[in-house]
């Protein structure tokens, strides 16, 4: 909601939607048109199922992380990711200030981990797991390794992880 991808890769949630129709084939004017008239949760049901049509069940999961993984990570944004190191200031001034806090996001890219760590590296401060400090509500896509956690990108998907963000919420 803070606008930490797109400013860190300047793709949209809609045009993220755009990219993974058209790694599935389907012709870009289509993939916007789909995208623009469902919105981007049913855009990403068809983009899933697709995913799944084209790969199988058992493949879908790794073809999709992968290829998000490639548009999250390709290039820098417009504003090179300020957001990311904005909210990784105020997480250690709040650390700081003996206050207890954690970074809830639905990002699936460590964007706002990464600037943690190099905020705390250039501050000469002692390195924390960033799992105490970011959680992920809808999946996380590191930029390197095995994605443990599948992104939400399916209106199934939403429903199914609906209990878990909402009781991390509370």
């Amino acid at each position: 909601g803070s606008g930490v991808t797109v400013d860190s890769t300047t793709m949209t949630w809609d045009e993220m939607m755009v990219y993974l129709l058209c790694q599935v084939g389907k012709p870009r004017v289509l993939a916007e048109q789909l995208v623009s008239a469902l919105g981007p949760a049913p855009a990403g049901s068809i983009a899933v199922d697709a995913y799944r049509r084209r790969d199988g069940a058992a493949k879908v999961r790794m073809h999709l992380a992968n290829d998000l993984r490639s548009m999250l990570y390709s290039e820098r944004g417009w504003l090179g990711g300020r957001i990311s190191r904005s909210i990784a200031e105020l997480w250690a001034t709040e650390k700081d200030l003996g206050r207890a806090s954690r970074i809830l996001t639905t990002n699936y890219d460590v964007h706002i981990e990464m600037a943690i760590r190099e905020f705390l590296s250039a501050n000469h401060q002692k390195r924390i797991k960033t799992s105490e400090a970011v959680q992920y509500l809808h999946g996380r896509i590191p930029e390197n390794g095995q994605v443990v956690d599948f992104p939400v990108i399916s209106e199934g998907d939403y429903a199914s992880r609906r209990e878990k963000t909402a009781q991390a919420l509370q």
